[in-house]
């Protein structure tokens, strides 16, 4: 629900439902993904970027962590510090054809909002 009310310019009922997706998976990557982005569309970058120390706490994966990260942060005009998180998740990778995925579309993604290196 969080997605949709976000595709339709509703991010403060899109941090309700984020928030209870959160609280039933709060170490799933989609659902800190869906809290950050809503933090990001309501123009609260620190608690967007709040979510993915919190996500790693609550049993979240690292390589998410870093990977999810690396996009709320050049989301936010942080191209730098977007990098370096991708050089994170890079270093956290796990072994599977998926993780690789993300990495090089997280890649794509943090260079299209303006990062600088492919």
């Amino acid at each position: 629900l969080a997605q949709a009310y976000l595709r339709v310019d509703s991010p403060a009922v899109a941090l309700v439902h984020a928030r209870k997706a959160v609280l039933g998976g709060p170490a799933k990557s989609e659902t800190a993904r869906m809290l950050a982005a809503s933090y990001v569309a309501l123009g609260m970058p620190d608690s967007a970027l709040a979510v993915w120390p919190a996500f790693l706490a609550r049993g979240g994966s690292r390589f998410d962590r870093w990977l999810l990260g690396s996009v709320t942060l050049a989301t936010i005009g942080r191209n730098p510090a977007a990098l370096m998180a991708l050089d994170s998740a890079t270093a956290h990778l796990p072994q599977d054809s998926v993780a690789v995925r993300r990495l090089g579309e997280a890649r794509a993604e943090v260079v299209r909002l303006g990062g600088s290196r492919p």
